[in-house]
């Protein structure tokens, strides 16, 4: 509610519903465990409210071992058809949120435990 008030002290209420919503939600895990319990399986974000979705992994060396614009996809440990070794890897989450259109960047880290 806004109420304005003219110099005679006449008073003009105005009413009107404001939503407000986040630009986006963004939930990341640390870790994956890929074997087969179908618990921590895959490693994905969970994201709601963008688009332009880029996400890629690297291993220690900066080998680029998963990419996918698919915001469905997930990485399942596995490079070249092969179980990768228990291991720090590096993620790099590139997007655009809905509301704004801004960019947004996310690096990070997550383990593989087998």
């Amino acid at each position: 509610m806004q109420v304005v008030i003219n110099s005679f002290g006449c008073r003009d209420p105005s009413y009107s519903e404001v939503m407000i919503y986040p630009e986006y939600l963004f939930w990341i895990p640390n870790a994956l465990t890929p074997d087969n319990d179908n618990l921590n399986d895959t490693f994905k974000p969970t994201i709601v409210g963008v688009h332009n979705y880029s996400f890629i992994i690297f291993n220690r060396w900066g080998e680029k071992i998963f990419e996918t614009k698919d915001i469905n996809a997930g990485w399942n440990g596995l490079y070249s058809n092969k179980l990768c070794n228990n291991d720090v890897y590096v993620y790099k989450i590139n997007f655009s949120d809905d509301v704004g259109a801004l960019e947004h960047q996310f690096i990070g880290s997550v383990t593989l435990v087998r």
